[in-house]
């Protein structure tokens, strides 16, 4: 398959108002990476089959801890995969870079006192 075979969706590093848009978005473009590529090894492809279920039941309950669940079972599908097609490999670069900025927006930020944070290091 050549590169102009086929169309990379949209790019998932726009800014999106809606972020259940956004997730739904970045949910196409995970199903659509997984979908060309071609796992070599049957690991590899479990962990496709994987994460295709996981995608379908996230779009059928939308819970956050599913949604996490989904991003690392896809950070490591990525990282396993080592597609040849260009547009493939950009893709797989813009939907690290976007899975990595949605986990950091779904961690818990605690408030630090600075009080504490100067004795840390007075120390």
């Amino acid at each position: 398959m050549t590169a102009s075979a086929y169309t990379v969706p949209v790019s998932t590093n726009a800014v999106s108002a809606n972020p259940v848009h956004e997730i739904s978005r970045f949910l196409h473009d995970m199903e659509y990476f997984a979908e060309q590529t071609k796992p070599n090894t049957w690991q590899l492809r479990t962990m496709k089959e994987e994460l295709l279920v996981e995608i379908e039941g996230l779009r059928a309950a939308a819970a956050p801890d599913r949604l996490k669940w989904a991003l690392m079972r896809f950070e490591s599908y990525l990282c396993a995969m080592q597609p040849q097609d260009a547009d493939l490999l950009e893709l797989q670069k813009r939907l690290r870079g976007h899975s990595f900025k949605m986990r950091m927006g779904m961690q818990k930020r605690v408030p630090v006192k600075r009080g504490a944070v100067r004795r840390l290091f007075a120390a």
